[in-house]
């Protein structure tokens, strides 16, 4: 049999159509036709063993979520802030980067979702950038665009960073 696509998978002419093997011989075992929903998975990955040990039936979702787990890979990362190592899916890092310098294993290392008086409780590392911007006498856009920080979040937290400098005791 010669085969003009890379399909790796066994076919066999029945009834006057092309059918999968593996599905043949599960339909065959089980005594009915499959399901749309119903995978045969070939447990070993050798799509040409078409040995009934090799093959199990199982749900199409759960089919895909296997295969899914399998592939994904995981990048090493070191959080800014507190140092911890952290795994994070390879695709949701190279995207991540374009867009931020800085990951975080938290949302109590990256400053968001812990609140004090209703405003976000500024990272140790972001506010250390923010005043050495300051110091260096950026503006509040400058310092945001340096450190791929939001312009918004910038002013609030230089007002905040003003305001506990001015209430300290001398």
């Amino acid at each position: 049999m010669v085969r003009k696509n890379n399909n790796p998978y066994k076919k066999v002419k029945r009834d006057g159509k092309h059918k999968y093997e593996h599905r043949i011989l599960m339909e065959k075992f089980l005594g009915r036709g499959l399901t749309y929903n119903e995978i045969v998975h070939h447990i070993d990955g050798d799509k040409r063993n078409n040995e009934l040990k090799n093959l199990e039936l199982i749900d199409r979702r759960v089919h895909a979520g296997n295969h899914t787990r399998e592939r994904a890979k995981y990048v090493e990362i070191t959080c800014a802030e507190c140092g911890k190592k952290f795994k994070m899916r390879e695709k949701w890092y190279k995207y991540r980067k374009l867009r931020q310098r800085n990951f975080f294993c938290s949302h109590r290392c990256s400053g968001f979702g812990v609140t004090d008086n209703q405003y976000n409780v500024i990272s140790k590392a972001y506010k250390a950038k923010i005043i050495q911007g300051l110091a260096i006498g950026w503006s509040g856009y400058k310092i945001a665009q340096e450190n791929n920080m939001n312009r918004a979040t910038v002013y609030n937290h230089i007002k905040r960073i003003k305001n506990e400098s001015q209430n300290k005791p001398n």
